[in-house]
C-alpha cells in the first residue's frame, strides 16, 4: 500500500455526493473524515459512497464505521471478482461441462421411460467437485454411520443395508422386558 493521498476535492466532491442525501457535513467534519479516509483509493470511495445512497437507512449522515463498513464490502466483492477472474484464467473453458463441473450421461431407457444422468467431468472444476463430494460423503459416514447419505441431496441409502429405528426401540424394549423377568 502506498502512502498517496487522494486530493482533497475529489474527497469533498464524493462527501456532497453524501450529503446531497443525507445531512451535509460541516468544514470542520469533513477535515476529520478526511484524515480518517485519505489513504482510501478515489473509486473505492465513490463505490462505497454508491452503496450508502442505496442502502444507508438513516437521514444523518453515515458515520466513519459505517463508510468503512461499505468500504470493507466493496473490498470483499472486488476480491471476490479478482477470484474468480483468476479461477477462470487458470481453469480455462471446459467443452463438456461448459466449466460447470457436470456432464451429461447419454438417456438410459427403462421400460420405455427416459431416464438423464449426470456425472463429475474430468475437468479441473469437476474433479474439484468430485473431491468436495467425496469428503462430505466421507465426513458424513464418519459423524453418523446409520445416517450416512442422509445429508447429501437425492441420495438414500438402501432400506436392506440400515435397521429401521422402530425395530432398534422394539429390540431395547424386549431386552429391558428380558432383564427384568431375569431379574424377579
Amino acid at each position: 500500500m502506498t502512502n498517496s493521498f487522494i486530493k482533497p476535492s475529489l474527497f469533498q466532491d464524493e462527501m456532497n455526493r453524501l450529503g446531497a442525501m443525507f445531512t451535509p457535513l460541516d468544514a470542520k467534519k469533513m477535515d476529520i473524515y478526511y484524515d480518517e479516509f485519505k489513504y482510501v483509493s478515489i473509486a473505492t470511495i465513490r463505490e462505497a459512497v454508491r452503496v450508502l445512497v442505496g442502502q444507508h437507512p438513516f437521514r444523518r449522515f453515515p458515520l466513519p464505521a459505517e463508510l468503512w463498513s461499505a468500504i470493507a464490502a466493496v473490498r470483499k466483492k472486488a476480491a471476490a471478482r479478482r477470484y474468480a477472474q483468476e479461477a477462470k484464467e487458470q481453469l480455462g473453458e471446459c467443452s463438456k461441462c461448459l466449466s460447470m463441473g457436470w456432464k451429461k450421461i447419454p438417456d438410459k431407457y427403462i421400460e420405455g421411460i427416459p431416464y438423464s444422468y449426470v456425472t463429475f467431468c474430468d475437468c479441473r472444476i469437476g474433479q474439484r467437485m468430485r473431491s468436495a463430494f467425496e469428503y462430505k460423503k466421507r465426513t458424513a459416514e464418519r459423524e453418523n454411520p446409520k445416517l450416512a447419505y442422509q445429508d447429501i441431496h437425492g441420495v438414500v441409502p438402501d432400506p436392506v443395508e440400515t435397521e429401521s429405528i422402530e425395530d432398534e426401540n422394539l429390540k431395547e424394549q424386549n431386552n429391558d422386558d428380558h432383564q427384568r423377568e431375569y431379574e424377579d
